[in-house]
């Protein structure tokens, strides 16, 4: 699981929710799953997709490596005329 999802979303996850009343999951394995990271996480996930999403106009140098190296593995991708660094 990812820890900045659950940590974000928490209870409101339904797919959380659904996997620890089938027994899929712990509640709690949840619990400490929400309290524990080491990194900083957002307030929201809106504020988590924002981030995400800033840079995708004009991505960096890693990016753009790594698009092209996925490109050149890949027959159903493109970069989309995104030029290596």
């Amino acid at each position: 699981m990812c820890a900045g999802w659950v940590g974000c979303h928490g209870s409101d996850l339904l797919a959380l929710r659904l996997a620890a009343a089938r027994g899929i999951v712990d509640g709690t394995d949840l619990d400490g799953t929400r309290t524990t990271t080491s990194v900083p996480l957002f307030s929201s996930g809106a504020a988590a997709a924002a981030h995400g999403l800033r840079d995708i106009d004009t991505p960096g140098a890693p990016a753009r490596k790594a698009m092209t190296k996925i490109a050149d593995r890949r027959s159903d991708t493109t970069t989309l005329g995104c030029k290596q660094p």
